[in-house]
């Protein structure tokens, strides 16, 4: 589902098994606060910038979330072409 927001258009319409996105805890630097890694991968041709700028606009909606490094590259793997993006946030946890 998150795939679907967080992927440019043009890139919901091709293939399921050609994306992949993924959300890691990477560790809670300070009481209240939660570190998470987005590691988006797409098996195909696309424009990198492109595909950082449409994630970030669908995540700037959460208010409470702050952006502290982004990784992207593209490189060729037994001749297919892999987009990656790294994107590493802090989110303020809301106690009850």
């Amino acid at each position: 589902m998150l795939e679907k927001h967080l992927l440019p258009k043009e890139d919901i319409d091709r293939s399921i098994s050609s994306r992949n996105v993924q959300i890691i805890e990477a560790f809670e630097p300070v009481i209240g606060i939660r570190r998470i890694n987005l590691k988006i991968t797409v098996r195909l041709e696309c424009d990198i910038v492109e595909l950082v700028l449409h994630a970030l606009e669908y995540l700037k909606e959460i208010r409470a979330i702050n952006l502290v490094s982004i990784d992207a590259n593209t490189h060729l793997k037994q001749m297919v072409q892999f987009t990656r993006a790294t994107l590493m946030f802090d989110i303020k946890v809301w106690s009850k």
